[in-house]
């Protein structure tokens, strides 16, 4: 049975009342994001994951899982980038933000150049998932809820030669349940490019709109001189 004051709770706030709960009680979903929270944080885990699961990954997304390590660690620009636009715990959870999507076109731009070593050249790649939230081992059975509410979008910034089943992987190593497949996974040189047709209809758009501006500017103009 639900109680009262939890029944017309709006489904967002109460899926914040549970991540907060499980936190507050040292649940893993609250613990397992400091691996996210720093750079050092985050190359501390990847180090970890390398040593003790590697083989849960491919060898070239181990290769470059290992220069994302030294690169946040020497602090260079390309590794600081692809942190930046990865995605973390996100704010604003009590307003019903249960997204975090990171920095699509940042991630994209990313471009890490050695050509001293065989495959640790590379750029970044922005994969899109779900986390779902285990968290019902620490939530009062009086607080009830759908099980599509459990889970947060989240998007994440690693080397391009990492795949979905690569991505989830890693995440799990962290102890991160984070679900996502290759058509969620996008590279630079993938990005949808505009053919002639598109561009085309958009500049008959952005015609359009100048001329709808400019027509409303002109009545306006018109008619206050007209007072």
């Amino acid at each position: 049975r639900t109680n009262p004051q939890y029944a017309t709770m709006a489904p967002q706030k109460l899926l914040c009342l549970i991540l907060l709960v499980a936190g507050t009680k040292g649940d893993v979903f609250d613990y397992n994001f400091e691996a996210l929270s720093s750079p050092r944080m985050l190359s501390d885990a990847l180090e970890s994951f390398l040593l003790l699961n590697a083989t849960a990954v491919s060898w070239n997304c181990s290769v470059q899982l290992s220069e994302y390590v030294v690169g946040l660690r020497s602090r260079e620009e390309w590794a600081l980038k692809m942190y930046d636009s990865n995605g973390k715990l996100p704010a604003g959870v009590l307003d019903g933000n249960l997204a975090e999507l990171g920095s699509f076109d940042e991630c994209l731009y990313v471009t890490k150049l050695n050509e001293e070593r065989e495959g640790s050249s590379f750029t970044g790649q922005y994969c899109m998932g779900s986390i779902f939230v285990n968290a019902t081992k620490n939530i009062s059975a009086e607080i009830q809820f759908s099980e599509h509410l459990n889970s947060l979008a989240f998007s994440t910034c690693l080397p391009d030669a990492c795949s979905a089943t690569d991505v989830q992987n890693l995440f799990r190593g962290f102890g991160i349940n984070l679900t996502t497949d290759d058509t969620y996974c996008q590279l630079l040189a993938e990005r949808p490019v505009l053919d002639i047709g598109g561009i085309f209809g958009v500049t008959i758009f952005v015609c359009l709109a100048l001329l709808m501006v400019a027509s409303t500017i002109y009545d306006l103009r018109k008619k206050f001189r007209e007072k």
